[in-house]
């Protein structure tokens, strides 16, 4: 076939010549500019254009439907709350404040508040194979003389009469006015 270089053809479609005979035919734009089409999903040929689909986890067919666009998971509401979320291309990384943890159901991801006063100072396993476990006497070592409560991020410790809290409130030391603020008024 004879390809004519002035195109009166609508666009997506290519005017050729076949036995001294011109017709239009429609451009495969997929075949023709493979790779640097629909580049994060799939690409399908359309008469006169084509049309991305199925685009790849985290992107998303824009309004023209010609590409895959990155999602900007950070923007999806109380996506990784309570730490700092920072969108990469196609995916995101969230890190979590001090206090908290990442926690993850399906593709949605937040840090949820770490029980300090339940759990053991290592917060995570050492190797696949050991299980997280729940170590109630860290209590009793972290407030020796109180209650150690826990609070958004963070913990602290309820004293036993007698006994006031240190200034960062994470131990239980002897009062010297018997547990009472004002005892000599």
């Amino acid at each position: 076939p004879h390809i004519i270089t002035e195109n009166p053809c609508h666009h997506g479609h290519q005017a050729e010549v076949t036995d001294g005979v011109g017709e239009c035919k429609d451009i495969d734009e997929c075949t023709k500019y493979s790779g640097n089409i629909c580049t994060n999903g799939k690409c399908r040929n359309l008469k006169g254009s084509y049309e991305c689909y199925a685009c790849k986890p985290g992107y998303k067919v824009d309004f023209s439907k010609h590409n895959c666009v990155d999602v900007n998971e950070c923007r999806i509401r109380n996506m990784c709350a309570n730490g700092v979320c920072e969108n990469t291309e196609g995916s995101f990384i969230c890190t979590c404040n001090i206090g908290y943890r990442l926690y993850s159901k399906g593709t949605f991801v937040t840090c949820k508040d770490i029980n300090e006063c339940v759990i053991k100072h290592e917060l995570f396993p050492t190797s696949p194979h050991e299980k997280r476990k729940s170590d109630r006497s860290a209590m009793k070592t972290k407030c020796t003389n109180g209650k150690c409560v826990n609070t958004k991020g963070s913990w602290r410790c309820d004293c036993n009469p007698g006994y006031e809290p240190s200034d960062n409130k994470k131990r239980c030391i002897k009062s010297y006015c018997g547990g009472k603020l004002n005892a000599w008024s």
